[in-house]
């Protein structure tokens, strides 16, 4: 499976960089800063996304005290991917929470970071990802 993001992933990925810039700042009541989990969970373009995650055991990578940064695919994203490719890897957590971690940095990489031609930067998954900024 080859993944190549669109620019809509791209977008995607920067407006929930930007918001959870945001929410970092905010605070839940007593419990302290938003999590990357918390965004997810109340951003319902994100939905698909976030019941992936679950799926996939990672819920407590994007809920933990160690930062990361998600480039998240939105639902008219996953639009694209046939629905027997999504049913297949909801029956194999395994290799669900594999292709997830491609769209998972660890750190915090603000959109201001990410310049027109930026360096490669390492995923979770261990691969090399190409971002850079669109428009």
């Amino acid at each position: 499976m080859t993944f190549r993001p669109t620019r809509r992933l791209v977008l995607t990925a920067v407006t929930l960089g930007a918001l959870l810039q945001f929410a970092g700042c905010a605070s839940t009541g007593n419990t302290g800063p938003a999590t990357v989990q918390s965004v997810v969970g109340k951003t319902a373009e994100l939905s698909t996304f976030n019941k992936l995650v679950a799926t996939a055991g990672l819920g407590d990578v994007l809920s933990g005290s160690n930062p990361v940064t998600v480039f998240a695919p939105s639902d008219e994203a996953f639009k694209a991917v046939p629905a027997a490719t999504l049913d297949k890897l909801a029956k194999d957590p395994a290799a669900l929470k594999a292709l997830l971690q491609h769209h998972i940095l660890a750190g915090t990489t603000p959109s201001s970071a990410i310049q027109v031609s930026s360096a490669p930067v390492a995923t979770l998954a261990g691969t090399k990802l190409a971002v850079s900024k669109a428009g």
